[in-house]
């Protein structure tokens, strides 16, 4: 059995209102097979909604939508989202294949570590891009971890260069650095999990244009150089390199696997 090869699947995103986790739940309903099940979450239940219809006309009635408005930036939110996903999934052994993708995400570039005074805005960023992903990942291995007839798969998105120390990218690239070596630690515990750290490169999304709110010019420089290169990619191309590398299955679980080495075709699937 290959992951998405028509397989009765769970599926959690992050992120899906917009940009490429949005593309990303439209490329994977018409992959999986009938009777999965996709959970969609953002802030925005509205635009949940626009992404669920959108999904149910692509691949019909073979895949449930279920929409969680939830602000993972958000203590409370967070907490209760483990309950909102897999309270009421029933026996999650019907599924052949789980997978989470962590997507949602936020690039605050607008001050210089020197400004960066507001304690409230770092602890929500944090629970973002780390307690929140530690907090749906124990909910996922909890429910499936003990199931071996079913694949698992745990997949972050990444920056490679968000390593790199950038003038007003400290929370950006602390975050990231963190992710990168926790789905590391993560691999190494559960060698029964496929974990994947997945850098799309630049893609053509609102995220990618909070460069051009940097306080840096050369930040903000960087930001326009990289979107005139050809590398540089629509949500729905990063959706299929993202799909395409899981269902390889070629990578060493907790690697980081660039996914922009061929981008010909922008085309969506059909």
């Amino acid at each position: 059995m290959t992951l998405l090869n028509n397989v009765t699947t769970f599926a959690v995103i992050t992120g899906a209102s917009r940009g490429i986790g949005h593309a990303l739940a439209l490329e994977l309903s018409v992959k999986c097979g009938p009777n999965s099940l996709l959970c969609l979450i953002a802030r925005n239940q509205q635009a949940l909604d626009v992404t669920a219809r959108e999904v149910k006309g692509k691949a019909g009635d073979k895949i449930d939508v279920e929409c969680i408005a939830a602000d993972l930036s958000n203590g409370k939110s967070v907490a209760e989202l483990n309950h909102s996903i897999y309270g009421n999934i029933g026996d999650a052994s019907r599924f052949g294949a789980a997978l989470i993708i962590h997507n949602a995400g936020s690039m605050p570039l607008t001050k210089f570590s020197r400004e960066m005074d507001d304690i409230e805005f770092i602890q929500g960023f944090n629970m973002l891009k780390l307690t929140s992903v530690m907090a749906m990942n124990v909910g996922f291995l909890k429910t499936f971890r003990e199931i071996d007839t079913t694949l698992k798969t745990i997949v972050q998105m990444t920056f490679i260069g968000g390593r790199l120390a950038v003038k007003t990218g400290h929370l950006y690239c602390m975050a990231k650095t963190a992710r990168d070596v926790l789905f590391k630690v993560l691999a190494l515990e559960e060698p029964e999990v496929r974990v994947l750290s997945f850098d799309p490169g630049s893609v053509d999304t609102v995220m990618f244009n909070a460069v051009y709110d940097s306080a840096d010019p050369e930040v903000r420089a960087f930001g326009e150089f990289s979107k005139q290169q050809p590398n540089f990619i629509q949500p729905v191309q990063a959706a299929k390199n993202l799909l395409r590398v899981i269902e390889e299955d070629k990578f060493e679980s907790g690697a980081v696997v660039r996914g922009f080495e061929d981008n010909e075709d922008n085309s969506p699937s059909t």
